[in-house]
């Protein structure tokens, strides 16, 4: 990690300790505070919000537009052109050396990306097809931000982030457009409605409720899920 950074002074140990904060089990988040990263490395804050500018500018960490539940913002640190196991090492995680066989991984950033612009293509390629019209750009920085807050964190209002497996978000996109395309009883159309990732993620259990509703009343079929074999839980 310190030959493979590029700043120096302060920055570099902002750096370092950034990525010893990197939370890999939620896809290399961290949420320190400003104050906090400061006191560590004993610098002043304005070096700290800086070189966290210059960390996204250049690539090294990406700005999630969202706060952490301890109110701290969310961020993902990066390494341009890395693997995961590069990552592991460069932040001191040991690991059995038959589980780093780095011809075998993927870019992290590169794999993440690839799910998520497919995701949004297809999300986009539904709505244009019901709307008659043409697909919007789907690999817009909002887009893939939000849809990559829907797979590792689920809906922003639910108390404990929980992730979402890929598989059932396309279910669930596919299923908004087959059985939930025509309005309800009180007029409101899903499918006119879930027009991005952010509404998507947004309205992820109402679109869950109201599928169970058209059930209750003798609709078919019982959920969105139901009909695709992948019933997902609705959180309350």
């Amino acid at each position: 990690m310190w030959e493979k950074s590029p700043y120096k002074g302060s920055g570099l140990l902002i750096h370092l300790k950034m990525a010893d904060w990197a939370n890999e089990g939620h896809g290399w988040m961290l949420w320190c505070g400003d104050d906090t990263l400061a006191q560590v490395v004993r610098c002043n804050r304005r070096t700290v919000i800086r070189t966290k500018e210059d960390m996204i500018k250049d690539g090294y960490l990406e700005d999630l537009h969202e706060r952490h539940e301890n109110g701290n913002l969310l961020y993902r640190f990066l390494m341009p052109g890395s693997t995961q196991c590069d990552i592991l090492s460069a932040t001191n995680v040991t690991f059995a050396t038959d589980q780093c066989d780095i011809s075998s991984i993927a870019p992290i950033t590169n794999q993440r990306d690839e799910i998520v612009d497919d995701l949004n293509e297809l999300l986009a390629r539904r709505y244009a097809l019901f709307a008659g019209s043409q697909p919007v750009n789907h690999k817009t920085k909002k887009w893939r931000t939000d849809m990559r807050l829907l797979l590792e964190r689920g809906m922003s209002s639910w108390a404990k982030p929980v992730a979402i497996p890929p598989d059932a978000v396309r279910k669930r996109i596919n299923g908004i457009f087959d059985h939930l395309a025509t309005p309800g009883p009180s007029g409101f159309c899903w499918a006119s409605n879930i027009r991005s990732p952010g509404s998507l993620r947004e309205h992820w259990d109402q679109i869950g409720v109201e599928a169970k509703k058209r059930s209750s009343n003798g609709s078919r079929p019982q959920t969105i899920e139901d009909a695709q074999g992948n019933l997902i839980e609705v959180h309350g």
